[in-house]
């Protein structure tokens, strides 16, 4: 077992979900179409890596919208996210 925090997030269990389903490209093959390593893909979808904001902007649009940019913030970050989402109105 890794002594890597593992941060498990939507962003993680969403593209987990996506990658498993019988159409979805490989982890190395998904990897290729993001610009990153299948290691990194496995580290994101464990929860022990988030993408950049780059990468993520790409997973949104390969994945079509299932996973977006703002699925990889912790609880902590979506709740500011959301009460400035209010805010701004």
């Amino acid at each position: 077992m890794s002594n890597r925090e593992n941060v498990m997030t939507r962003g993680s269990r969403i593209l987990r979900v996506w990658l498993d389903r019988e159409e979805s490209p490989s982890q190395a093959g998904f990897a290729v179409e993001v610009g990153v390593t299948q290691s990194a893909v496995s580290n994101m979808v464990r929860g022990y890596q988030r993408p950049s904001l780059a990468t993520a902007c790409l997973i949104q649009a390969r994945t079509s919208g299932a996973v977006v940019v703002t699925d990889w913030l912790d609880d902590d970050e979506a709740s500011k996210h959301s009460s400035l989402e209010r805010a701004a109105g």
